[in-house]
């Protein structure tokens, strides 16, 4: 397991608040999409899981979060944090090398994650 101080920008959290806090972050790309499951423990985040999926193997981005929580038996995370090549307007991405629309509203509802931020 590999321990890493918090790694993430995630506004209105403190890192003392942070005990328990479940977070799946992922780089999104035109060849390859990484994603990590992280716990955070003592104040620090731990790297639980971790895949790379073939981005081009999947019609959408939430595909590859449903694929991922189903083949390692995850529960929802408290947060889902996104990095993706392309401009983010209003919580919203085209991105520039795959034919996905990201918008943080529709990922929240279909994935049912309460905080998703990109």
């Amino acid at each position: 397991m590999e321990l890493m101080r918090f790694p993430l920008h995630l506004p209105g959290w403190k890192n003392a608040d942070n005990d328990g806090l479940s977070v799946i972050a992922t780089d999104i790309g035109g060849t390859k999409t990484n994603l990590g499951w992280f716990v955070s423990e003592n104040h620090k985040m731990v790297l639980k899981e971790e895949a790379t999926y073939q981005s081009r193997d999947y019609s959408s981005f939430s595909d590859i979060i449903k694929d991922f929580i189903k083949n390692y038996k995850l529960e929802l995370p408290d947060v889902l944090s996104i990095g993706v090549a392309g401009p983010v307007v209003d919580g919203k991405c085209i991105t520039t090398n795959l034919p996905w629309s990201l918008d943080v509203s529709l990922l929240k509802n279909e994935l049912r994650i309460n905080r998703v931020e990109m």
